[in-house]
């Protein structure tokens, strides 16, 4: 708990990648980023610059937000993780901070680390291919600990889209991988069609042949994350469980539930060490958790998640936490 910080107050979301400026850079939605009170700068959709280690770090509004290096504007937000390539950035982008967001999620590309924000032709929607709100796996700085030459984005299915904030029950996250080099030509995404005999990763660029790569009857989040860590080399998802039902404290979904599951390639197999309530001293309110990329350390055991939520949580919060390696 000594290590919680909290700011940017009703900025939510949060999530990050790690650029070739050594910088990380982080999306944010319906507040006025680092330095605000909630209101003063408030966009739909901002992003952040954040320089500096864990534990002496700072941020700073590059698009969007009160005293922006560069004016906002964009209507709509990006819940999951961008990704540097290059130095380009690219996020997930959902049109709308409403419900409507769950209708698709479309392809912004930025050649000035945030500054300014294209619009490709490149989409998935819920109608036509069963999944929302995308998020870019994170492979190091710069996406320089890829495996492959392919780029990956997790995504969930969606069974309730009356409210953002329910879990979607019964719960099915998918995934979907493109070349490197297209990764802005649509024609050239493919959806994980589970495994051949020999055990090796099905693809297909028909979105009826997908599986999920990880599933929960109980419920999961609509805003999963996944993270490679370097020295332990393995993958982390980190999302949202539970029933989906209105709570006590009249929170749908939002009840600070998270699951942690480990695994060897994105696709899994996975294997769950966490799936409690995080942190029972800060308030059960958060909804998105994410791994700072550039801040794993101590060969991948130490680490700094960024999260967020509502009422407090509804805010740019860290906090570091060590991972338990069996021998």
């Amino acid at each position: 708990m000594n290590s919680h910080r909290r700011l940017a107050t009703e900025s939510d979301n949060w999530p990050l990648t790690w650029s070739d400026d050594d910088n990380q850079y982080a999306v944010w939605g319906d507040g006025g980023g680092f330095g605000s009170d909630g209101l003063e700068g408030r966009v739909e959709f901002g992003v952040a610059r954040v320089s500096g280690d864990h534990d002496n770090y700072e941020g700073f509004n590059r698009f969007g937000g009160i005293n922006a290096e560069c004016p906002g504007g964009i209507r709509g937000k990006g819940h999951g993780a961008p990704i540097s390539i290059g130095g380009v950035l690219y996020v997930w982008f959902t049109p709308s901070a409403s419900t409507m967001g769950f209708d698709t999620f479309i392809l912004f590309r930025s050649r000035d680390k945030g500054c300014t924000w294209t619009l490709l032709d490149t989409a998935f929607t819920r109608e036509q291919d069963s999944v929302a709100f995308g998020s870019f796996v994170q492979f190091g700085k710069d996406n320089g600990l890829a495996r492959d030459a392919y780029v990956y984005t997790v995504a969930v299915a969606v069974t309730d889209r009356l409210q953002l904030n329910i879990v979607q029950r019964p719960g099915k996250i998918m995934m979907l991988r493109v070349p490197r080099l297209a990764i802005e030509d649509r024609g050239a995404y493919e959806f994980y069609a589970g495994l051949d005999s020999t055990g090796q990763p099905k693809w297909s660029t028909n979105q009826a042949d997908k599986v999920p790569i990880y599933e929960d009857a109980l419920g999961v989040g609509p805003y999963p994350q996944m993270s490679f860590v370097p020295g332990l080399q393995r993958l982390v998802y980190t999302n949202q469980h539970g029933d989906g039902f209105v709570s006590s404290t009249g929170i749908s979904g939002y009840r600070s539930l998270l699951t942690m599951a480990e695994g060897p390639q994105p696709w899994g197999p996975w294997t769950v060490f966490y799936k409690d309530v995080f942190v029972p001293q800060i308030d059960r309110s958060v909804f998105q958790w994410n791994f700072a990329p550039k801040w794993f350390r101590n060969g991948g055991r130490d680490f700094t998640l960024t999260f967020s939520g509502v009422r407090t949580n509804d805010s740019w919060n860290t906090i570091d936490g060590t991972f338990t390696v069996e021998q």
